[in-house]
This record gives C-alpha cells, structure tokens and sequence, in this order.
C-alpha cells in the first residue's frame, strides 16, 4: 500500500509558508496530481549504471532485470530541492508495477496499492510553485542473495509554478539510461472556484440561502430570491416597501389590527396588483396610497345583469361585518364573465 505522510514541525520556513497560506483564506480545498504516464529502463541499470540484478554483457544489457517501484514526494518550493523527508504535501511509494520498462498509464489497480493518476489534496489556498521529486527504484526480491535490497535507479527533482487548470501539463525527464514522461495538474474540488480555489459555493435550498453556483463560484439566486446569500424573498409586485413584507417568493403580508393578511399569486386584477388569496380568508395584500391594505372578497356573481349587480354594491356595505369598510369596488374578471366586489380594510 502507498503511504502518504505530511509534515511541518520543526521546519520553520516552512510553517510560514503553510501559515500564510492558511490566513489568506482558510476555507479552500483542491488537489495536486500527477499521473505517470510511461518508464524505460532499457538495459535494466540502477543510477550508477551498474546492473540491479545479474552482469552486465558486452552491448551493456544487464542479465538480470530491476524491479521498479516509484516514490513521490511533493514539497513547497526550495530553491535547492533537498530529496529527502518531510515531504509538504505529501508523499506516496508505489508497490512494484513492472520490471525495466513500465507503461505506468495502463496501470491502475487500487488491489495493489497503486492508483494512477497520485493525488495530494490540500485544504489552503493554492500558491502555485512547489517542489517535487519522483524517484525509480529496484526493490530486491525477497529473501535475495546478500546486497543493496534497494537500488536507486533515477530521480526528478524540480521546482515549478503551476495554476489552477482541468488540462495536464506533460513533461519528460531523461538520463544516460532511463526516460520517464509523466503529466501534472493543479484543480479544485466540487465547490470550490478561483484561480486558487479560495472561492467556496455549495448549492443549497434552505433557510441559509437558495442558490446554485455559476462555472465562476458566484451565487445565482433562485427565482423569488435575492440578496447575498439569496435569503431574501422577492415580494408580490406592488407590496409596499415599508407597510408590506413577505417570507416567501411572489407572496405579501400586511399587518391589520394586529393580524396579518397574506396574498399569493399574482394577476392584473383592476385596482389591485395581486390575485385573490388562497386562504387567510381570501384576503390579498394591494397598496393604497402610501399604505398597505387588505382586500377580502364579498361576493362573486355572474354579470347578467350590470343593473341588478350594481344595486347589490349598497347591500354589501350595509353588511355589519364590513362596518370599517373603506371603499367597495367591483372588478369584472377577464375570462370569466363574473363580477368580484371586494372591500379595504385598513
């Protein structure tokens, strides 16, 4: 099994470096990879050219073949890369994936060990340059006659800026002996956005906000929502900006004698600017003037007669439970061929 460890005590530089991460913004997380793409080790030589197993013949082919196993270590930038542990963002050694000449990009088998391509995340906002080494080495069989039971056979080391981007960037290292290709990426993780994944958007719908997120991390509120964090319902058109309020999308309350009156659904009613209600008793919200004011429904009734609707206005304001009546107007309906008489209350 690859082992990945990540250190930071007893380096101070490199605490700083961890540290001012963390304070130019704590919540971030994305993931460096590195997938190994292809090795060749034609004569079978570990780093000083002698043979990893057997002789070496005359054209300069080993007898014996090495068995090849990789370390990576990825590291914050060193102007001189020291190889050795502690390794920043961690570090991963593979189980053995081949003999001299490996096509390491048809190998991925979490069974074995070995996932391809290697990932190190990271919870800290990018900061582009690091260091990394990818070492080759022969691993000695087991139980093996007396020897070296591990051999280097190459090393990467280099230092590099990367941003933050879906595509690799491919590369190539050679010696007198080996060659190894390999490609690299920086990119954030679902929800997080920015040339340094610093920008977190996590689509929600609930009483912290309703949102989605734009391909950039911005905040694209649902439809009836607006502010910020999208917690801010987008009132009835015409609900007063002072005397009206509302909880949810397309909706307005106003507060009548201590009581609020809800409206819902919208509509081009005549001298209102909402629909009828669905409950609160069919009361609906309009504005009046400066204030806002609660319309009930009295009554609805078929237009047969304009004369005969008219003489019921009087009846209505006469009823005692509209006492405080205001006004009654009487609206005929677009589609439907029906008179509403309603009344203000306020």
């Amino acid at each position: 099994m690859p082992s990945v460890t990540m250190h930071c005590a007893g380096n101070l530089a490199l605490c700083v470096v961890i540290l001012l991460a963390f304070v130019s913004q704590a919540e971030c997380s994305g993931m460096f990879e590195i997938r190994l793409d292809n090795f060749v080790n034609e004569f079978g030589r570990d780093a000083d050219g002698t043979c990893c197993r057997g002789v070496r013949s005359p054209s300069g082919m080993c007898s014996g073949t090495c068995r090849t196993r990789f370390r990576v270590c990825l590291k914050h930038y060193q102007t001189t890369i020291d190889p050795n542990p502690p390794c920043t963002y961690g570090e991963v050694l593979t189980p053995v994936l081949g003999n001299n000449s490996v096509q390491l990009d048809t190998i991925n088998d979490p069974e074995t060990g070995f996932t391809n391509p290697i990932v190190f995340s990271f919870d800290f906002s990018w900061v582009g340059t690091f260091s990394l080494i990818v070492e080759a080495w022969h691993e000695g069989e087991p139980n093996s006659t007396p020897g070296p039971a591990r051999k280097l056979i190459t090393r990467l080391a280099t230092q590099r800026w990367l941003d933050v981007s879906q595509y690799w960037t491919q590369d190539i290292h050679k010696t007198n002996h080996t060659a190894f290709s390999y490609a690299i990426r920086v990119r954030c993780l679902d929800n997080y956005y920015g040339e340094n994944c610093e920008k977190l958007c996590r689509p929600r719908n609930d009483k912290f906000g309703h949102y989605t997120c734009s391909p950039t991390g911005d905040k694209v509120c649902h439809r009836g929502w607006k502010g910020e964090y999208c917690t801010i319902a987008v009132c009835l058109p015409g609900c007063h900006e002072d005397h009206g309020f509302c909880d949810q999308p397309n909706e307005c309350k106003c507060r009548l004698d201590g009581k609020v009156l809800i409206a819902t659904s919208a509509s081009g009613i005549l001298g209102a600017s909402m629909a009828l209600a669905m409950n609160h008793g069919n009361a609906i919200a309009m504005k009046v003037g400066v204030a806002c004011s609660a319309i009930k429904i009295l009554t609805i009734v078929p237009i047969t007669n304009l004369a005969n609707t008219v003489a019921r206005v009087p009846i209505l304001v006469m009823d005692p439970i509209l006492a405080h009546a205001q006004r009654v107007t009487m609206v005929r309906t677009a589609k439907k061929k029906l008179m509403t008489a309603y009344t203000s209350l306020v």
